[in-house]
């Protein structure tokens, strides 16, 4: 989900190692520390290239009574030209100094979310996730063999890749929707949203703050999403106000029913793969 910034300021995004900035309408959002800050414009003196490489960018804000000024540093993972871009943009959106003198820039400063709380993806995908299952697979049937199990050996090694790989795949998909609709049912806000365009999956509403935002669903989601009257361009959508970027469509009775049972086959082809070896360790 995005914001739509205004067409004098581009949408230009640098990334570090862990963080980012970019630009947000008539602000800047700045992920560092574990911490999104919302950095207005009318906080900022100026933003500057620096580092020898000239790939870092430094975000120097307003200081009042005479204290140091708060300056934030983003070691940028990109390109010379996209970094002095960057701070052009930025700086011709700065208003007036004469119009910021004596302004407090930290003041005005606000922390919007705590990346901290939220689940860190797991590096490397499908093919780590692959090695896994094959070593933890081959560790299981060598260990049968060795302790003399040929019956769970044969088990395990015949009937148990496909329901256990199956069952994993499809309980862990599921749970992690769940995990994240749990999310927004505890903290998040439900408005209605409005497709834009006749066809495609992109829907815009208006946050709580007045701003608009956009948000493009999956085909699931947008199938599955609790319909506003009885057409297809008005749906509910639920997001979070500390974390804007983490919306989710509100489901339909039969929507939420098939997530139950989907959970339930993914829990059951499971324990069905691991029964083998449960089997051996018991008995």
């Amino acid at each position: 989900m995005t914001t739509r910034p205004p067409a004098s300021m581009p949408a230009i995004r640098l990334r570090g190692r862990s963080d980012a900035v970019w630009l947000d309408g008539d602000a800047l959002l700045l992920d560092q520390d574990g911490t999104r800050r919302r950095i207005p414009v009318e906080a900022i003196e100026m933003v500057r290239v620096a580092g020898g490489d000239r790939r870092s960018v430094e975000i120097t804000l307003h200081s009042a009574g005479g204290s140091p000024s708060t300056v934030y540093r983003l070691n940028v993972r990109g390109s010379q030209a996209s970094v002095s871009t960057f701070a052009d943009v930025v700086n011709r959106a700065l208003p007036a100094k004469d119009a910021a003198t004596g302004r407090d820039g930290e003041a005005l400063v606000q922390v919007v979310a705590d990346l901290r709380s939220r689940p860190r993806r797991v590096r490397g995908g499908l093919p780590l996730k692959a090695a896994v299952f094959a070593a933890f697979y081959v560790a299981v049937l060598t260990l049968m063999i060795v302790a003399g199990g040929t019956g769970w050996a044969l088990l395990w090694g015949v009937g148990s890749p496909a329901p256990t790989l199956g069952g994993a795949i499809l309980f862990g998909f599921v749970n992690s929707e769940v995990s994240k609709r749990r999310v927004l049912r505890r903290r998040g806000i439900t408005v209605v949203a409005t497709r834009v365009g006749e066809l495609g999956t992109v829907f815009e509403f208006t946050d709580a703050e007045g701003g608009e935002r956009e948000v493009r669903l999956d085909r699931s989601d947008y199938r599955d999403a609790e319909r506003i009257g009885t057409g297809p361009d008005r749906i509910e959508i639920t997001y979070d106000p500390l974390d804007p970027e983490h919306s989710a469509s509100v489901l339909t009775g039969p929507a939420r029913l098939a997530v139950v049972m989907a959970s339930l086959i993914g829990a059951v082809l499971l324990l069905g793969g691991l029964f083998p070896l449960i089997g051996f360790l018991l008995l």
